[in-house]
């Protein structure tokens, strides 16, 4: 488990960008401390419930575990956190290790640092749209979740990464006032991915070419790419089917 001043360090890199462990002492960017410092919000009702469970007299770490990967927030945050507080980089995709790596005290870090989406909107989206963008990335997540257990690839990976698939919207979403001119989704994915410093398997598959990509990654790309179109093809179908009923 995490040593509490490691959470101390990781605190400092989340909320001022001062520096990213592992990178020396070398100050980043304006622009990239930024993309660092901003932290992602986590739906109300995941927040609160993981708030709840913490609280409780005997802490279920399969609960909290549901919890936190059910949440893009809340995964996106345990990621960095887990990353920006250890010496080495990580590389562990599976959220379930990670909340056993990181323990109860780390949890309880995460959840006290945590905003909700509900009272976080800067940007031109409505609450609603934003919790329709978490909502499509749980469901990608679900679906690439499902797809790679039929395909025998590694399901905690593909899961993570549909949960994770969008995240360069995050700044357009979230009312992020930083400049990235001329740059398109893709390359704020890399942006974010870099800076956050995702374990670097999720970020292969997250930001790389598919002609670059070794085997294993391109297959979770392509697998990942059908679980978001077929999520697309759900939120269509329920639309449709909303329109008919009333």
């Amino acid at each position: 488990m995490l040593a509490n001043n490691k959470f101390d360090r990781a605190h400092l890199v989340i909320s001022h960008g001062i520096e990213v462990a592992g990178c020396g002492h070398e100050h980043i960017h304006a622009q990239q401390a930024f993309a660092v410092s901003q932290a992602v919000p986590a739906m109300a009702d995941a927040a609160v419930l993981l708030q709840v469970l913490l609280s409780c007299p005997a802490v279920n770490l399969n609960s909290l575990t549901e919890i936190i990967r059910g949440d893009l927030g809340l995964t996106i945050q345990l990621l960095r956190l887990v990353s920006l507080a250890d010496d080495s980089a990580l590389d562990d995709v599976s959220i379930p290790g990670i909340v056993v790596h990181v323990g109860v005290g780390g949890l309880s870090y995460l959840a006290g640092q945590i905003e909700l989406l509900s009272g976080y909107r800067r940007g031109k989206a409505s609450l609603r749209e934003c919790e329709q963008f978490w909502g499509h990335a749980r469901l990608t997540a679900l679906m690439a979740e499902e797809l790679a257990y039929k395909a025998g690839c590694d399901a905690d990976q593909a899961y993570v990464a549909g949960l994770l698939f969008h995240i360069g919207e995050l700044p357009s979403l979230l009312g992020w006032e930083w400049e990235l001119t001329g740059a398109d989704c893709h390359e704020v994915t890399e942006v974010l991915a870099k800076m956050w410093r995702l374990p670097s398997s999720l970020r292969e598959i997250l930001c790389g070419d598919d002609l670059q990509l070794p085997a294993r990654s391109r297959t979770l790309l392509q697998l990942v790419r059908v679980a978001d179109q077929q999520a697309w093809r759900v939120r269509g179908l329920v639309s449709q089917y909303a329109r008919r009923a009333f």
